[in-house]
């Protein structure tokens, strides 16, 4: 699973694998997080991974755009995604 900014190109920030997911099992306060401002509701699904891999001041640029948290598919033949993530992914496994 990518991390990715939105607003700044689809910048990629990171990477890491999917383990599972399932309801929230703490609140915000629980995880330290601050209230929601913005009228948003608490975020009911709670995503868990493995072998996190910080890329943020490696520049890679998606082009990749939205305004909340999306589940997408990578699709190679997609022509407004410009890099290739799976081997961007494959590269970072070797060092």
């Amino acid at each position: 699973m990518w991390f990715i900014i939105s607003g700044n190109n689809g910048k990629a920030i990171a990477f890491a694998e999917y383990v599972s997911h399932n309801g929230r099992t703490r609140t915000n306060e629980e995880f330290g997080w601050e209230p929601a401002t913005n009228g948003n509701e608490e975020w009911n699904m709670e995503v868990n991974y493995a072998n996190l891999k910080n890329i943020e001041t490696d520049n890679h640029y998606t082009r990749i755009k939205g305004n909340s948290v999306n589940v997408r598919i990578y699709d190679e033949n997609n022509r407004n995604v410009n890099v290739n993530l799976p081997g961007i992914y494959e590269a970072y496994l070797d060092t």
